[in-house]
């Protein structure tokens, strides 16, 4: 049941790309419930992973095998001003990223290049063999990899 848990984002998003396509849609699902319930699975699941520890009996039931020495004590405002500092942090970085993202898809619009995962399905079934897609994605690829 964990491998259906852990692949529920990856069918809600598949089912998210086939809403979509509009009239060209398999599976007719509606577009917003798809994203809400998208949104709240990756959030679950991304608070699971932060906020529950390898040990608890939530993941594996009393099995303790990463815990080599028990947990020294921490005073809760040491404990409160590491979370403030590592949540300012990653909040710093994704602020950054989202600037640094914005920026890059700003700049392949405006080369008006190829935008994989921006063609339907019947738009690349067109145009997936020329020459011009072909460079295009290779230009894609390469300015986001240069961007990482």
């Amino acid at each position: 049941w964990k491998a259906l848990w852990w692949m529920l984002p990856v069918l809600t998003y598949a089912g998210i790309r086939d809403s979509t396509l509009g009239e060209d849609s398999q599976l007719g699902l509606p577009l917003v419930p798809l994203l809400v319930f998208h949104f709240a699975l990756s959030g679950v699941g991304l608070g699971y992973l932060l906020f529950v520890p390898s040990g608890s009996c939530i993941r594996s039931c009393g099995s303790n095998s990463d815990m080599m020495w028990e947990m020294s004590p921490v005073p809760l405002l040491s404990r409160l001003v590491r979370y403030i500092f590592w949540i300012t942090l990653f909040a710093i970085k994704f602020i950054l990223a989202l600037i640094i993202f914005r920026a890059m898809f700003e700049a392949t619009v405006e080369l008006q290049i190829a935008l994989p995962g921006r063609e339907s399905v019947s738009e690349l079934s067109k145009i997936y063999y020329s020459t011009e897609w072909g460079s295009d994605f290779l230009l894609w690829f390469v300015l986001w990899s240069t961007t990482f």
